[in-house]
């Protein structure tokens, strides 16, 4: 005759199975639907709202250029392919991504869609130049003029290709003409925006990594324009020819103080304009060569240099350190602004990793000993579930203070770290928690349990309680932490719609929400201007 077990009702021997499991169904049907619900949301948003086309050029849109590449390419196909007139912005989108060897094909077929484009023109204008097409080059800074004659970009860039052009030799005369022209005209330097979708706002990361790329094409050509005046100027000195060098070098020291004045005409928002302090640095490297020169000329002639001039020489050397400075932890602060942005998303990520972690610790020790899925009908101690479940809920409140918190202009890399010491001591509470709510829950206490059984049972009982403890205890944790991971998980399904509903972003679009460091560059590029005035 076999002996009948031992069973131990205590620590979840027998009880009501079906209604446990249903239960643990409901709680499972819960977690999925606020996943469910927050992926669609973003599914439909990212995916259904926009054609296929304009899909894939908002996501190129927050790539690298390399990464871009295959999304825009696909687009231009898609674009090609439909009966209606092709769209310029996918190819000219393309042309700005494209690989060196392919870039000037591609902006020749964005140049002939959309020719009447002056900002257009004057980037295919700039890549021309920078490959070499001088002549290709000034014609369509010569177009772009024709189009958008209030802009006095176009003609600071039609006299940086003429030294180059072979009909007009190495004649400087037309080059600064057309300076000086430009210098006195009253019109402003207006450098093209960055080829952007109104869907997106204008004030990221993203969004400034592409005005910066700008700015610096369309100052390459001005830079190299007077590196090569300064050097026929220093010829011109050592060989005692200095004619008219004094003049024509203050032309292009007004060249560069119209960058540097112009740097926040035609920015992105009132307070915010990346790429302005490239323009500036830019201007100021001119001025401070041709001025160095001047100087130079002066001496050769043996007259005395104006001390004006000297004191805006300290003045140009202070303002280039400043804007040097400011370009050289450009790339460290932008990382340290994401990683600031990123921070309750990945304080979050964290807490849901360690959850899982320890459910399938508790897990894989459950089929290593084998416990029963009857432990499930053990009831779970309401009060202290409470307590937890309370305490999730005010991670949703913590997580969303810190966002809120991030917005505000105040905000500093101190703050995030203390943040982030509070989210470690919330987690390890209830990680320990988590440890501890076996033992709140199975009452009596094992011994208690077995010196009440032992006067009545044979000598196995009291190890057998044991095993039925410790396969109790260990489901009972494994509970918990199941609970804990898809409380969390409804947590931050609520905490994404949150960030949705009050900033149109989801948390992980940090390259939208990072400003790019637009607002500290207009106030550095401000404070430049008022001290060169």
């Amino acid at each position: 005759m076999t002996e009948t077990p031992q069973r131990f009702p205590e620590y979840g021997d027998g009880g009501d199975c079906l209604g446990c499991i249903r239960k643990r169904r409901s709680f499972r049907l819960a977690v999925l639907t606020s996943v469910f619900v927050t992926a669609m949301l973003w599914f439909s948003e990212s995916f259904l709202r926009y054609d296929p086309t304009e899909r894939l050029y908002l996501r190129a849109l927050t790539l690298e250029p390399e990464a871009a590449r295959p999304f825009l390419r696909q687009a231009v196909k898609l674009d090609e392919a439909t009966p209606d007139i092709s769209t310029p912005k996918y190819l000219q989108a393309l042309a700005e991504r494209e690989e060196d060897t392919l870039v000037l094909e591609t902006y020749e077929k964005a140049y002939r869609l959309d020719p009447n484009n002056p900002q257009l023109t004057i980037r295919y204008g700039c890549r021309l130049f920078l490959e070499g097409h001088f002549a290709e080059a000034r014609e369509k800074f010569r177009e772009a003029m024709r189009h958008d004659p209030e802009n006095a970009l176009p003609l600071f860039l039609e006299a940086a290709t003429l030294p180059w052009v072979e009909e007009e030799g190495k004649d400087l005369r037309k080059s600064l003409a057309l300076i000086a022209k430009a210098n006195n005209s009253g019109k402003l330097v207006e450098i093209p925006r960055p080829l952007w979708s109104p869907n997106l706002p204008q004030t990221g990361v993203w969004y400034a990594k592409a005005r910066r790329q700008i700015v610096q094409e369309v100052c390459f050509p001005l830079l190299y324009f007077s590196e090569h005046v300064a050097r026929e100027a220093r010829q011109s000195i050592t060989e005692k020819r200095l004619q008219y060098w004094d003049s024509w070098l203050e032309k292009v020291q007004g060249m560069g103080n119209r960058l540097v004045l112009d740097a926040l005409s035609n920015p992105p928002a009132e307070t915010n304009a990346p790429g302005a302090a490239i323009q500036a640095l830019a201007g100021v490297n001119i001025q401070l060569t041709a001025l160095q020169l001047r100087e130079l000329v002066h001496e050769t002639e043996g007259s005395e240099f104006d001390p004006i001039l000297k004191d805006r020489q300290k003045l140009l050397t202070s303002a280039k350190n400043q804007l040097e400075e400011f370009e050289r932890l450009w790339p460290s602060k932008v990382s340290e602004e994401l990683k600031h942005y990123l921070m309750t998303t990945r304080i979050i990520l964290d807490a849901l990793g360690i959850f899982c972690a320890f459910y399938l610790l508790f897990f894989m020790l459950g089929i290593f000993i084998g416990s029963r899925n009857e432990r499930w009908t053990i009831p779970h101690n309401w009060k202290a579930l409470s307590f937890y479940l309370a305490g999730i809920s005010c991670i949703f409140v913590l997580a969303s203070f810190i966002t809120l918190f991030q917005y505000n202009e105040k905000s500093t890399t101190l703050n995030d770290q203390l943040f982030h010491t509070i989210w470690l001591a919330v987690l390890v509470f209830f990680v320990l928690l988590g440890g501890a709510y076996p033992f709140v829950v199975l009452k009596p206490r094992k011994f208690a349990l077995v010196k009440r059984l032992v006067p009545e049972s044979v000598s196995p009982l009291p190890s057998a309680a044991v095993k039925a403890y410790r396969n109790a205890f260990i489901v009972l944790a494994r509970r918990f932490y199941g609970i804990a991971t898809g409380s969390l998980l409804i947590t931050g399904s609520c905490w994404v719609l949150f960030y949705r509903a009050i900033f149109g972003l989801y948390p992980w679009q940090v390259g939208l929400m990072g400003t790019g460091l637009g607002k500290e560059e207009a106030e550095l590029v401000r404070s430049i201007i008022q001290l060169l005035k």
